[in-house]
């Protein structure tokens, strides 16, 4: 990883350890535009630009700050992108640890309930669950797919 350090401050195209500012970049040529990110640990982004400018080459047409965010920004990204990576087959995130006086019963006695006329949409509301955790996804709207459980929130 190459890492220029200027003015008491870091550049990199690499993320670094202590970088606090990721900055997407565009640039145009006479035949292409191309995009990448620069980290920092600079926060001015006059500065920042103003290093990119000082080391543009002649085939460059134009340089654009196109995105700028702190390194705060990028981890919650990160975090969400992982969860739906993570995601289910079907797409849900089961991320709501229940708790231990939750009422919850199998999908097949819900079903059973439901069908005897016990439990309505207006009664409270209910979430599918799979190892004891909840997703965002209401039972009145969606069905149980993977979902083994369910949790009930009388109103």
């Amino acid at each position: 990883m190459k890492l220029l350090e200027l003015n008491g401050h870091k550049y990199s195209k690499d993320s670094f350890d202590d970088y606090k500012f990721r900055v997407k970049v565009t640039i145009k040529t006479v035949d292409d535009v191309h995009q990448f990110d620069i980290y920092t640990t600079d926060e001015s982004q006059a500065s920042v630009e103003n290093v990119l400018l000082d080391r543009k080459t002649d085939k460059v047409t134009s340089l654009q700050i196109t995105y700028w965010c702190t390194r705060e920004q990028d981890d919650a990204s990160a975090k969400m992108i992982e969860e739906w990576l993570n995601d289910t087959e079907d797409g849900r995130v089961y991320d709501t640890q229940l708790e231990a006086d939750d009422d919850i019963m199998t999908v097949k006695d819900w079903n059973a309930a439901v069908k005897d006329g016990c439990f309505h949409n207006g009664d409270g509301s209910g979430y599918w669950v799979i190892d004891g955790f909840a997703c965002r996804d209401e039972v009145f709207s969606s069905t149980s797919l993977d979902a083994t459980h369910m949790v009930w929130y009388n109103k």
